[in-house]
């Protein structure tokens, strides 16, 4: 019986780090329940699909486009929780004009381009510790106050213009001191 409980105990573990290293994106919006939600993904190298939950617990699948030609996978659903999550890798994601509240990454170390302008994103909504290589981030109008920008050493655009409240101008610096490449910015 103890050797029963050992495999048992052993399974849960395993089960359990798989989960905790599982490619996420979390993402809430102010639109109203019922409402549609479209963004686009470009799927990391060796995933075809992503999975969605849409808030109400089932996952639904979306295939890679470029079996079409495309290079975007379309991502569209009506919103039926308070939180959005997907499931799967991804190198690039443009989430514009969503009234985005909450986007979160968890293990996505492919996701290389954060396109997140016009949202309603503020420092306790977004957490970008999940995407360490993102090499383009654009913020733009939103109402975010600071971001440590010194975890993103392959930053090679950030754009932050239009936060009212914004103050990094110190980080960018520091960013282009401390690597090679010219962190370009926009920060009107």
């Amino acid at each position: 019986m103890d050797r029963i409980n050992r495999l048992v105990l052993g399974l849960c573990c395993v089960l359990f780090g798989l989960q905790a290293r599982a490619q996420q994106t979390t993402i809430a919006t102010s639109l109203p329940y019922g409402e549609t939600l479209e963004f686009n993904v470009e799927l990391a190298d060796g995933q075809d699909s992503v999975y969605v939950d849409w808030g109400d617990g089932q996952r639904k699948s979306y295939k890679d486009a470029k079996q079409y030609w495309l290079t975007d996978t379309w991502v569209h659903g009506k919103l039926l929780g308070d939180t959005i999550t997907m499931y799967g890798g991804i190198k690039r994601i443009d989430i514009d004009h969503d009234s985005v509240t909450v986007l979160q990454f968890a293990n996505q170390p492919n996701l290389k381009k954060v396109y997140a302008s016009h949202n309603k994103l503020t420092n306790d909504g977004l957490d970008l510790s999940g995407c360490p290589n993102v090499e383009i981030l654009d913020l733009a109008n939103n109402n975010i106050l600071n971001l440590n920008l010194l975890q993103f050493g392959s930053l090679q655009s950030f754009t932050v213009n239009h936060n009212p409240e914004f103050n990094t101008a110190a980080d960018i610096v520091k960013i282009r001191k401390s690597t090679k490449s010219h962190v370009s910015t926009s920060l009107k």
